[in-house]
């Protein structure tokens, strides 16, 4: 005799699930002793070369999939970036040292990596929450003419990452009128080709170079006279504070691959530098 519960008449009945990921998604891997740009090299280089352009046709969904980590990869990025400098600076410590951080951060991560934990509530997939933070947080000011043309384009492609994350890559009306996009009687869509993808990992990739340059600049300018000032100078340390500084500048990967325009040593850098200002 058919069920005539009509309760169940516009969809299948499932079974009950005993949820196990947990035992076998997360794992503990060693700390990566590499800069951050090159986490984010290594990163987007596994993410969008495994895939050729004729692989795109079979799957409409697969560029938004690799689109999505390449966001990750930024944000992550600007997390790590941002960690690495406070645990570093005294400009920055000084300057976020009211700021509020989740106890929960404090409990999990190790010494090493609980400034992290002042940005885990944050999305850096939006400019001005990234400007904020490196306000707020490191006292340097991002939003610059030489960056605005770059933080543009990444809330750009940003608007892109909404539709997909939020709603089935069907882009909403808020984020269609900020991209100047018309509207139409049926669902937009959004469809991240070979190229589009290219062009997004071009934007982050832009992007993040660019802020690792500038944010070495300014942290190498408060080594050079801002640090000195701090009880907690002393002299002796100076050559392991700025080696300190630039490993988490540096990238290896642009270092073995030639790209870098000012290729010198570590104490050549820190030599230029104590020449510019007037340091014995």
């Amino acid at each position: 005799m058919p069920n005539k519960n009509w309760r169940k008449s516009v969809n299948q009945v499932v079974g009950t699930h005993t949820l196990s990921l947990l035992n076998t998604c997360i794992n503990c891997k060693e700390k990566m002793y590499l800069a951050p740009i090159d986490v984010f090299y290594k990163e987007t280089k596994d993410i969008i070369s495994k895939f050729s352009p004729q692989d795109f046709n079979n799957c409409e969904w697969l560029g938004s999939y690799l689109s999505l980590g390449v966001f990750s990869s930024t944000e992550n990025y600007f997390r790590e970036m941002f960690s690495e400098i406070m645990h570093l600076c005294p400009c920055a410590q000084k300057v976020s040292a009211n700021s509020q951080i989740n106890l929960g951060s404090v409990i999990w991560h190790p010494d090493s990596d609980i400034p992290r934990g002042a940005f885990e509530h944050l999305s850096f997939a939006d400019s001005e929450t990234i400007f904020k933070s490196s306000r707020n947080y490191l006292g340097i000011e991002l939003k610059t003419p030489q960056t605005k043309i770059l933080f543009d384009d990444f809330d750009t492609i940003c608007e892109l990452r909404h539709g997909i994350v939020h709603s089935s890559r069907i882009i909403a009306g808020k984020n269609a009128i900020k991209l100047g996009i018309n509207s139409s009687k049926k669902k937009s869509y959004i469809n991240i080709g070979y190229a589009e993808l290219q062009d997004i990992m071009t934007v982050c990739n832009n992007l993040v170079t660019t802020i690792n340059s500038f944010l070495f600049e300014k942290v190498s300018h408060r080594w050079a006279i801002d640090w000195r000032g701090f009880p907690s100078w002393d002299r002796r340390n100076e050559h392991m504070r700025f080696k300190n500084l630039w490993n988490i500048f540096y990238s290896t990967t642009d270092g073995a691959r030639g790209t870098i325009p000012t290729a010198i040593t570590l104490m050549k850098c820190k030599n230029l530098i104590k020449s510019e200002y007037g340091l014995a």
